[in-house]
């Protein structure tokens, strides 16, 4: 036996062939390195399986899996010298085997197998010192191949694993943290008191529980049984932005909603009471036309404020399926309008009362401000799109110079403010009530006033 100094080669090689095991290219630079010291190759050249191809490491060369070298040697793990030929005649094989050994410049052939499947070969080119490979350099060319396929998928399921951990590292500092526990463990102290309750309920109920973020607690959590252990499983994660965020929002949605509703009525009381604010100056006998106007603003403050009584009632709205093409044409005989609804029925679960209101609010101011045309050429047209509870009523009011405050035309950053009248201001909350929406689009005829209303 040779003392482990005269092997100081061997040792280094393997030392450097376990530091790269990380990285197959690396690690293949080792054992051709090492098939220069150890078998005295000139060159050494790696063909690797990928799916259906043998390619090589260095170069462009490769071997497609139907190959006859492929099939000889996967059928006879054999080292192959080119000189003399090993296991049983084939001809074919051995003209494939000489004729790519003489373009390669090899001149042994080392196939990696494992249980019967060929993973790559190992081609050793012409010894350094210009002889042929006797049978101890093959026999230690199979050991390097050994070595080489164990190191090769120790080195792909090391890549397997940093992999994984990288995403494990990824997904502990981005995803919700996750707990398994057995059956007999212990809700870690380190866990948020609102996770350690839910998994004590879990437990208890033996049903799978969550529970969302409030401002009192920050945390989202689910936790339920594990069917195999008796055990709990539960993930939870910090959402104390996103409820900072959701309050936010819904104080910025209040204001807005507040100072709509104050921008709304300065404006419409303000146009009701301009003929009334010349009582304050004592006129003693009224003009014809100013007591006309009198007359329509208490008309216009009386109107308000039934609007007004229809907004606080906006809670005590009830919700019915019915027929959607039925309210269109209520409102469109109730403005005198001609409405065009279609053959097909419209189902929809919606608060016919407070419809109806919204579309005749919005019909009326539109049919106000065109001044001499009235409902001249205005149309009120129904469609509806999707099916079942995903339908989706589509409502077009088509005409020359319309006019919606807020709506139609569309405001711009420079313009002067305009809310509109109440009436407006509670259909478009009606309607946001509904999932819909109301804006101004292109139509056929010219500008069109679009509504949208789904389900309740």
């Amino acid at each position: 036996m040779q003392p482990l100094t005269e092997n100081l080669e061997v040792w280094d090689f393997l030392e450097g062939a376990i530091e790269n095991l990380n990285s197959r290219e690396r690690l293949l630079s080792e054992f051709r390195r090492a098939s220069r010291h150890l078998l005295r190759a000139s060159h050494a050249v790696f063909f690797l399986k990928e799916e259906n191809i043998y390619r090589a490491d260095r170069g462009s060369s490769f071997l497609l899996h139907d190959d006859p070298i492929i099939g000889y040697l996967a059928a006879h793990p054999l080292v192959l010298d080119g000189i003399d030929w090993p296991g049983p005649p084939e001809p074919v094989a051995e003209l494939a085997v000489r004729n790519r050994m003489a373009i390669w410049g090899a001149r042994l052939l080392i196939p990696l197998h494992e249980n019967g499947h060929l993973l790559g070969i190992m081609t050793c080119g012409v010894r350094d010192d210009g002889q042929s490979y006797t049978e101890n350099d093959k026999v230690r060319a199979v050991f390097v191949a050994r070595l080489l396929k164990q190191l090769l998928m120790s080195s792909a399921h090391l890549n397997r694993l940093n992999l994984q951990h990288e995403k494990y590292r990824l997904g502990e500092k981005y995803l919700p943290r996750t707990l398994i526990l057995s059956a007999q463990d212990e809700a870690p102290a380190a866990a948020p008191l609102v996770v350690r309750a839910l998994i004590g309920e879990v437990r208890r109920s033996k049903e799978t529980r969550e529970t969302q973020p409030t401002p009192d607690q920050p945390f989202r959590a689910k936790a339920g049984l594990v069917l195999e252990t008796g055990g709990v499983w539960v993930f939870w994660e910090e959402a104390s932005g996103e409820v900072d965020s959701s309050i936010k929002r819904s104080r910025e949605e209040r204001l807005n909603l507040l100072r709509e509703i104050a921008q709304t009525l300065n404006h419409e009381i303000g146009n009701s009471l301009v003929s009334l604010t010349t009582l304050r100056h004592g006129a003693a006998v009224l003009k014809s036309n100013l007591e006309q106007a009198i007359h329509t603003d208490i008309s216009r403050l009386e109107y308000l404020n039934n609007q007004l009584v229809q907004l606080a009632a906006l809670v005590e709205s009830g919700i019915n399926v019915i027929d959607f093409r039925d309210i269109v044409r209520q409102v469109g005989e109730a403005c005198g309008v001609k409405a065009d609804v279609g053959p097909d029925a419209v189902p929809l679960a919606v608060a016919p009362r407070l419809l109806d209101f919204a579309l005749q609010a919005i019909l009326r101011t539109i049919i106000e401000n065109r001044g001499g045309l009235g409902t001249k050429d205005l149309t009120l047209q129904l469609r509806a799109t999707g099916a079942e509870d995903k339908i989706t009523a589509l409502i077009s009011i088509k005409g020359k110079m319309l006019e919606l405050e807020g709506i139609l035309p569309v405001a711009t950053p420079d313009s002067v403010p305009n809310q509109g009248k109440m009436g407006v201001f509670i259909a478009k909350e009606i309607i946001k009530l509904h999932t819909g929406s109301i804006h101004a689009g292109p139509g056929l005829e010219g500008t069109e006033i679009l509504i949208s209303i789904c389900k309740w």
